[in-house]
C-alpha cells in the first residue's frame, strides 16, 4: 500500500514540475530523503512523509474502510479455539 501512497506524492511532485531538490527545501529534508523515499529505498516516517506531502499541497487523511473489507479481516484473523489437556475426557480414550 506504502508504494502507491509514494507513486501518489511522485506523480503530484512531477505535475507541479517540482525537483526533489525543492521538496526537500521547503519540506526541511535531505534531499537524499526524498530520492530514496520515490525510490523506494525506504519507507519515511510518517512526520517526514507528511512534511513532503505538504510541499507538494497534498494532505494525509485516514479513511474508514468499506464494511465489506472490515468484516473480511475479522474473520481472517479469527483463531481456533485450542482444545486445553484438562479438558480432555482422558478415561474415554483409555480402553482395558
Amino acid at each position: 500500500m506504502h508504494k502507491e501512497i509514494i507513486q501518489q506524492f511522485k506523480r503530484e511532485r512531477k505535475r507541479l514540475k517540482m525537483t526533489q531538490l525543492e521538496v526537500s527545501e521547503i519540506a526541511e529534508v535531505s534531499h537524499f530523503t526524498v530520492s530514496r523515499m520515490e525510490s523506494g529505498a525506504t519507507i519515511p516516517p510518517l512526520n517526514i512523509f507528511l512534511k513532503c506531502a505538504d510541499a507538494v499541497g497534498m494532505m494525509v487523511a485516514l479513511v474508514p474502510k468499506p464494511i465489506e473489507l472490515r468484516r473480511e479481516k475479522r474473520e481472517k484473523n479469527k483463531r481456533v479455539p485450542t482444545i486445553k489437556r484438562k479438558d480432555i475426557d482422558w478415561d474415554a480414550f483409555i480402553k482395558d
